[in-house]
């Protein structure tokens, strides 16, 4: 499988008390570029 577009992870972590957040966000953009093709002999 060949995966294309946009890939989205966020993590958040609330500190006990609540006053604080802290976010972690990884985007990863992708895109085929060329598509080799070939065939098989039997």
């Amino acid at each position: 499988m060949i995966s294309e577009g946009v890939a989205n992870t966020t993590l958040a972590v609330v500190s006990g008390d609540r006053r604080y957040v802290r976010l972690t966000v990884n985007a990863v953009f992708s895109s085929i570029i060329d598509v080799a093709t070939f065939s098989f002999r039997r």
